[in-house]
């Protein structure tokens, strides 16, 4: 989406540069105020998943016809994690050492991220999606005991959703429709 127009002497033309970070300025002003204000009136109570998982969708270039494959590695990555913290918290596991269980679980649960994310299924192609929302699962639910997790999980992983299609399709489209206003 950034595109800068170099002129025959590799300078960046500025006027460019200066309307999309104008656009991307009036489009974040928007979209993150409506979200950190409003999110609860659509039942999510947390949001700070959601500004990570649109973080990951600017990373990966905010192509909105990823949208999909993003939200959808969110899902199975908000899975790995609860999968993982569970495993951690088996009980015929106490009896070994928490650094063993944590090394096997790690070892496992990663080479089987990286299997699935290769495997020619599209909608499941995108490992760093996997591996954050993993991260945003085991930071969300890791400090809470798994019988009071309640609603949480599914409040991660809309709130990881909202990232990817309010926050980063919002703040992508509205960018998009500005710059080609002016």
């Amino acid at each position: 989406m950034r595109k800068y127009y170099v002129r025959g002497d590799g300078i960046v033309d500025k006027k460019v540069k200066v309307k999309e970070t104008l656009a991307l300025l009036l489009s974040v002003g928007i979209i993150v105020p409506i979200w950190g204000t409003f999110h609860s009136l659509i039942g999510i109570e947390i949001t700070w998943p959601a500004f990570a998982s649109s973080a990951l969708f600017f990373a990966a270039n905010c192509k909105i016809r990823d949208s999909i494959n993003i939200a959808f590695g969110h899902a199975v990555g908000v899975m790995w994690g609860i999968m993982f913290l569970s495993i951690l918290n088996f009980p015929k596991f106490a009896q070994y050492d928490n650094r063993v269980v944590l090394f096997i679980t790690l070892c496992i649960l990663g080479m089987l991220a990286v299997f699935v994310t290769n495997i020619g299924f599209k909608l499941l192609s995108h490992l760093p999606s996997l591996f954050s929302g993993w991260a945003i699962a085991v930071g969300g639910l890791g400090s809470i005991p798994l019988v009071n997790w309640g609603n949480q999980p599914l409040d991660i992983f809309l709130s990881t959703a909202a990232g990817v299609f309010i926050i980063g399709g919002g703040i992508s489209s509205i960018q998009s429709y500005l710059l080609k206003k002016v």
